[in-house]
């Protein structure tokens, strides 16, 4: 299979740390979805999905910096036709206080569930993997969440299991997680595929929040074409120093 891949931003906040580490190392086709509300950009990526013809189709939330490394690792693995679904990852939160990495991250190890059809509770997610377990873990394993924090997906996985929401609007990660468990499609990650999650605390973030405030739209940079590892010297740490975050020590970010 010719690897030609694109990326897909669920954008509907302005945050520049973000923005800035998408410019600097996302360096194939870059496609944001702005000021949608989840089940609206979910349908409008689907419609870009059957419209276009790239290989595998990167989806990522815009509350996460992504590094330099991470990027790297997603190319690397993504392009390998024996995986069926790829997925970065993030930690979960930021305490504050103290200023610094909740050790819960996003990845689940154990199978997902799903009581009622109207969506997840917190139940139906397992225990969430500790950064520390997660960092120490030697090349690629199975998780069963696509947390959208550059989660890849081919061409055919997403025409036969399309992005959706539950009947409550929202879970868009659950919801094509547990449909590709379902049916056996594993999803996988690696300890290099680390993203920095901005949310402080548990709450969702609402910071520059432009949904409802301006017309949704789609901004496409498809010129951008070259799905390669960018050069050393630009920066992996965007704005971390500046953010005065305790990084645990185990992360080497």
């Amino acid at each position: 299979m010719n690897f030609n891949p694109v990326f897909m931003m669920q954008h509907p906040r302005e945050i520049p740390e973000v923005i800035a580490s998408v410019h600097s190392v996302v360096n194939i086709p870059r496609v944001w979805f702005k000021a949608f509300i989840e089940r609206e950009v979910l349908e409008a990526m689907n419609n870009f999905v059957a419209e276009t013809n790239y290989s595998h189709y990167f989806v990522s939330s815009d509350d996460a910096i992504i590094y330099k490394k991470s990027f790297d690792a997603c190319l690397k693995y993504c392009a390998r036709d024996n995986l069926d679904v790829f997925t970065g990852y993030c930690n979960m939160h930021i305490e504050k206080p103290p200023n610094v990495l909740s050790d819960v991250s996003n990845i689940q190890l154990s199978p997902l569930r799903l009581v009622s059809p109207r969506g997840p509770s917190v139940y139906d997610y397992g225990e969430w993997a500790k950064l520390k377990e997660v960092f120490d873990k030697k090349g690629l394993f199975r998780q069963y969440l696509a947390g959208m924090a550059l989660s890849c997906f081919s061409r055919e996985t997403l025409l036969e299991f399309p992005l959706g929401v539950y009947s409550n609007g929202f879970a868009g990660d659950h919801n094509i997680s547990y449909r590709l468990q379902q049916r056996g499609v594993k999803i996988w990650t690696h300890p290099d595929a680390f993203l920095l999650h901005l949310r402080r605390g548990w709450r969702p973030m609402h910071d520059s929040w432009k949904v409802g405030k301006i017309v949704p739209q789609i901004i496409y940079e498809l010129d951008v074409n070259e799905h390669k590892a960018v050069p050393e010297g630009i920066s992996s740490r965007f704005c971390v120093d500046k953010m005065e975050l305790e990084v645990m020590p185990t992360s080497k970010w």
